[in-house]
């Protein structure tokens, strides 16, 4: 099989260069956005992937929350998907690692060829409000601020007002973690959307969670999903978000980590460069 690796870092570089090194490998290719807002250059020169970085003309400055981070995820998209016919794009972030070995991911993905790794939330109750709804002021604004009164008052008036966004034909509103492993026909599919989601998803809160869970949960991609009813089994990302926002992951959690039945893990720090390098180790000895 050959798998696309979409990379988007904005930090934490000496992660992002381990994490080429173990992605390294003649089944894949790596293709990595490097936030707008900083500058750096990577270091590690693979031996067996094509490494392709997104040129300055199409980065973006990824602001939480917000469309940007659409953009920076489509634009690495496309620019995998015509390169080649992967059979899976993964979208990690650059403070992610896998937790186990290439030919075992392959073997993986083999085995399930056609499947859709794609988290979904469960009784995700916000969701309509964050699709149908215009947020203008969506940078995460803090209680008690002029940006927090506005944006509040505005989602207030709209419901008042009884004004909703095009629904689009959609009859699920869905919402999930955005990090997922998806075959080359639902890239395509995605693609194949690109203005209307580029138009449609713009001033919406949090649109990276929900732009591809709503437009393959409206598609025949919906059944192809691997699981519906837990998010982090769906796509294959161990998560703990009751210990963190989302926690990371430290020496203290080794037993966790290599006993997960999940094929990648986040987040990860330098600060705990220990259990980083003892899972590079594990990795690559696998």
């Amino acid at each position: 099989m050959k798998h696309a690796y979409l990379i988007i870092a904005h930090t934490e570089f000496k992660l992002l260069e381990n994490l080429i090194s173990i992605l390294d490998n003649s089944n894949n290719d790596i293709f990595v956005h490097i936030d707008k807002k900083v500058e750096y250059t990577i270091q590690y020169k693979p031996q067996y992937s094509k490494l392709t970085i997104v040129n300055e003309s199409n980065r973006c400055k990824v602001v939480w929350g917000e469309d940007s981070q659409i953009h920076c995820e489509l634009t690495l998209y496309r620019l995998a998907y015509e390169t080649e016919k992967y059979d899976y794009f993964h979208l990690l972030s650059g403070i992610d690692m896998p937790l186990k070995s290439q030919e075992f991911i392959n073997d993986f993905f083999e085995q399930h060829k056609g499947r859709e790794f794609l988290g979904l939330m469960q009784n995700a109750w916000r969701t309509e409000t964050k699709l149908m709804y215009y947020h203008f002021f969506i940078s995460r604004p803090s209680p008690k601020t002029w940006k927090y009164f506005i944006h509040t008052g505005l989602i207030a008036l709209q419901r008042t007002l009884h004004l909703k966004r095009n629904r689009m034909g959609w009859k699920i509103l869905a919402k999930g973690a955005n990090w997922s492993s998806l075959t080359n026909e639902a890239v395509g599919y995605i693609l194949s959307q690109e203005t209307m989601i580029r138009k449609r998803f713009k001033y919406t809160m949090a649109c990276d969670e929900v732009y591809k869970q709503t437009i393959l949960m409206n598609s025949p991609f919906a059944e192809k999903l691997y699981n519906k009813t837990d998010e982090y089994e769906g796509c294959q990302r161990l998560v703990d978000w009751k210990r963190g926002n989302p926690y990371t992951w430290t020496i203290a959690d080794w037993n966790e980590l290599i006993n997960s039945n999940k094929l990648f893990a986040r987040k990860f720090s330098s600060e705990h460069w220990d259990v980083v390098e003892k899972l590079t180790q594990h990795i690559k000895k696998k």
